[in-house]
């Protein structure tokens, strides 16, 4: 492959797509959005970096980062990305998307880093999400996508987000980490795509086959299942576990897998490997 930086279509990549313990191919769940002129950092574990050099993205192309929550597996990277594109020289301003909980989190990493001492630090813009209404949320819009948020039922302050593709019309419902929960039911209703977490029963996670219940709920054509931390032959049962339950196709997402957008389509599944 001969990655294009320069690329404007629209396409969401699976960087990582594990739960909170990686192995050497399964990174901590995060994406990335490209949607014309932006690039989009959906969460930020560790090893967001290294993802980035192998897809030969430069750090300093990256516009926006939303971050879904603050557990390590999702925004245990931040500190040191904005470190690296300061150590890049990067001048141009970062916008930093998350609710409230996350960004005072945040804010106090990075006040223990030092970060108001490091010369010449290119502006960052921290938005915030809302965290006290159970609405559907509009935090970003350009003339081809609108993402929009609402609360999950998580262990802490925890953001879904739906990604509408206004020149496609088409549209994908992203659950981050949750239970089962209506706010999300109600965020992904007629989503092209749902992308929901299996990591498995217990408070907070879904298992694969409440993401398919959810999928059949919102009557989605394709649901990707991430956040997973099944392996072998029980990463195959979380699979036929989903199958049997929702309507349509399922897949286990896989590291550096890209679901493109166009008129057409959604859902064309390409593994782009770095190299």
């Amino acid at each position: 492959m001969k990655p294009n930086m320069n690329r404007t279509d629209t396409y969401l990549q699976f960087l990582g797509t594990s739960d909170s313990i990686p192995d050497l191919e399964h990174g901590n769940t995060h994406m990335l959005l490209n949607s014309e002129f932006h690039k989009i950092l959906i969460d930020c574990p560790g090893d967001v970096i290294q993802r980035m050099l192998m897809l030969k993205i430069p750090m300093d192309h990256i516009t926006e980062l939303i971050l879904t929550h603050f557990h390590p597996d999702h925004a245990g990277g931040v500190s040191l990305l904005l470190m690296n594109m300061w150590l890049n020289k990067r001048t141009k301003p970062l916008t930093i998307i998350a609710n409230e909980h996350t960004l005072t989190a945040l804010k106090q990493l990075m006040d223990a880093s030092g970060w108001k001492d490091w010369p010449n630090f290119y502006p960052v813009h921290l938005i915030t999400i809302p965290e006290d209404i159970d609405i559907h949320t509009p935090i970003f819009e350009t003339e081809n996508v609108r993402i929009t948020s609402t609360p999950v039922k998580h262990f802490l302050p925890t953001n879904a987000l739906r990604f509408d593709f206004l020149k496609t019309h088409n549209s994908i419902a992203y659950s981050s980490d949750t239970e089962p929960c209506q706010n999300f039911i109600d965020l992904a209703k007629g989503a092209d795509i749902v992308i929901h977490e299996a990591t498995g029963s217990g408070t907070g996670h879904s298992t694969s086959v409440e993401a398919a219940h959810v999928a059949n709920q919102v009557n989605a054509k394709e649901l990707y299942l991430v956040h997973y931390g099944a392996r072998g032959k029980a990463l195959r049962k979380i699979l036929l576990d989903a199958q049997a339950v929702f309507h349509g196709p399922v897949y286990l997402a896989e590291d550096f897998m890209e679901i493109e957008i166009t008129r057409k389509h959604i859902g064309t599944k390409l593994l782009r490997m770095p190299g």
